[in-house]
């Protein structure tokens, strides 16, 4: 931010040791004379005024500082330190009997300025988060570092809610520590009521108290209809009550959130229903290809992976005896199952009429391929009640490895060909760039 329109309305001269000599009346409050100027100072700040005073060419250059009264509030203060002798304010102490070297420091208070900067950043990044699709945590994390202007010791982390967990979704200047030990935690009693701050409960207290953490305030996030979506969490160090900023501050990140949660949830839902086959709920075939050709899953330049065709045979028969709702059924029997076989980072879809994908990582060696098709079709093999009747269609499973530099797209090809062909069953094979077991080389498709 360009501070160059910012007056400098107050000052004071220091020693080298930090002690302040003379200060105006502006300043005099916050660091009155004798005070040491290093210890109001936040920590995170004083390496940039050490090297302001041990620097000549530095002299005149702006720069922010953060200094922390006697009642814990921090005041953020555009400065410029010169080394001059002048004593610029009519408070003065008496002379430094060690003659040490004597600095002015020059400033203005600009934590309201910073304070608003910060949160149209916030605003801007989730304005972008909105615009451009962007992942959500890119707009948390400007929601979490607003604190960073009033709160310089204090760990913000935003959490998302999944069911009757919270996950971490934000927490930029957490430790690893608490990544590790706070990353999920249950969705237990002690929630704050809506609109209030209130001091961390439940799991997360605990886990917070058991790793020393420090002592949390956190506040409910609640989407458009009142539905609970997360909440804002605040760690400090020492125990003590939230300043009037903080509290500013955590409603303005509960409303960011809600807004960018519900974004990312409007998307979702706008994905998923331009995406997913309404009958089984699983990827069509067309955002199949789109996930896999945007690379979405890493399927490009993963090395290992492997390809399975799941077919249910005898589905026409079913439809003809039974009606389409019975297929219908036996359709979304077989999804369900396969929801279950299938890893929770394997890429599944419908494929087209009986035929589902399914996309995932190398399970192993030849034995381990082969047994993977024996449980995918175990457990896809569906069991309908039709009419009294007992359906249970036969599955068919066809797997393949896919080759160093051959595409997903003439994997599927050498599927369909083999069960086209009725080379079925679920033999593994490497499939090279001709789609055939062991050949070398075929044009893929353009």
């Amino acid at each position: 931010m360009d501070d160059t329109h910012i007056s400098l309305e107050f000052c004071c001269r220091f020693r080298a040791d930090g002690v302040i000599d003379t200060v105006s009346p502006e300043f005099g409050p916050l660091v009155p004379v004798g005070s040491n100027l290093f210890d109001a100072v936040v920590s995170a700040d004083r390496e940039r005024l050490l090297q302001a005073v041990t620097t000549p060419d530095a002299a005149g250059t702006r720069f922010d500082i953060r200094v922390r009264d006697e009642r814990g509030h921090i005041g953020v203060f555009a400065v410029e330190v010169s080394f001059g002798t002048d004593d610029p304010a009519p408070t003065t102490a008496a002379p430094d009997p060690e003659g040490l070297a004597s600095f002015v420091l020059l400033g203005q208070e600009v934590t309201d300025l910073r304070r608003v900067g910060a949160v149209l950043h916030a605003h801007r990044e989730v304005l972008d988060q909105i615009a451009t699709g962007a992942p959500i945590a890119t707009g948390l994390d400007a929601v979490a570092r607003m604190f960073e202007v009033v709160t310089p010791t204090s760990v913000v982390a935003v959490y998302l809610r999944r069911g009757d967990v919270l996950e971490l979704a934000a927490a930029p200047l957490a430790s690893a520590a608490f990544v590790q030990a706070a990353g999920r935690v249950e969705h237990e009693v002690g929630v704050p009521v809506p609109g209030t701050i209130e001091p961390i409960a439940g799991g997360l207290a605990a886990t917070v108290d058991r790793t020393g953490l420090g002592f949390g305030w956190w506040r409910s996030v609640l989407d458009e209809d009142g539905d609970d979506v997360g909440r804002i969490v605040l760690l400090n160090p020492e125990k003590r009550f939230l300043t009037a900023d903080e509290r500013f501050l955590l409603d303005e990140a509960s409303r960011l959130v809600s807004v960018a949660s519900g974004t990312a949830r409007a998307a979702r839902r706008a994905f998923d229903a331009d995406a997913r086959d309404p009958l089984t709920g699983l990827l069509h075939r067309r955002a199949f290809l789109g996930v896999i050709a945007a690379d979405v899953v890493g399927a490009v330049n993963d090395p290992a992976l492997v390809v399975a065709m799941v077919r249910i045979a005898g589905l026409d028969s079913v439809n003809a005896q039974h009606g389409f709702d019975a297929g219908d059924a036996v359709l979304a029997a077989t999804a369900e199952g396969l929801r279950r076989v299938v890893r929770t980072r394997d890429l599944l879809a419908r494929w087209s009429d009986a035929r589902f994908v399914i996309v995932g990582r190398d399970r192993g060696g030849p034995e381990a391929l082969d047994g993977f098709a024996r449980r995918v079709r175990a457990g896809a093999t569906p069991r309908v009640v039709l009419g009294g009747t007992t359906v249970e269609p036969a599955i068919e499973v066809v797997v393949e490895r896919r080759a160093p530099g051959v595409s997903i797209d003439d994997v599927l090809r050498s599927l369909e060909a083999r069960r086209s062909s009725g080379s079925g069953g679920s033999v593994p094979s490497v499939v090279g760039s001709a789609g055939r077991p062991g050949s070398d080389a075929v044009p893929s498709r353009r």
